[in-house]
């Protein structure tokens, strides 16, 4: 069964939920200090304009690059972006980890964002085995 399914489709439906992950407003931590002693926490989607705001650009350029992808997939395989969905793929999940570490933004949701992110990419570099066309055994 797994074999009958197309790659792109398994791709696809990663990013997809990846995407739908980067709506919800749990990934993007972000602590603000009410007082001198008193810091807030609070959490915005990737696509949020407010991290963006306070320079923590990594949030929407992962968001953009993996939606990028996406529309990607769609795309005629004549016009052969494999190669360029790798990259751009790979370039959406280090911005993830550099939010984490430029910004200190950790978040759960972020964790499993990079997982679907990692699944998909893991589809796009695994060599698909093609079926062996049948050989003649004939001996004369």
């Amino acid at each position: 069964m797994f074999n009958k399914i197309p790659r792109k489709s398994y791709i696809l439906m990663l990013l997809v939920f990846a995407l739908s992950m980067m709506v919800f407003p749990f990934d993007v931590a972000m602590e603000f200090s009410a007082g001198p002693e008193e810091t807030t926490l609070q959490v915005f989607p990737y696509f949020s304009l407010t991290p963006w705001g306070y320079g923590n650009w990594f949030p929407l350029l992962a968001g953009i690059l993996t939606l990028a992808v996406v529309v990607m997939v769609f795309l005629p395989p004549r016009w052969k972006l494999d190669k360029a969905m790798v990259i751009v793929l790979g370039l959406s999940m280090v911005c993830t980890p550099l939010s984490w570490l430029l910004f200190n933004t950790f978040a759960d949701g972020s964790v499993i964002i990079l997982l679907f992110q990692a699944a998909a990419l893991l589809f796009f570099l695994v060599p698909s085995k093609k079926p062996k066309a049948p050989q003649d055994n004939q001996t004369k």
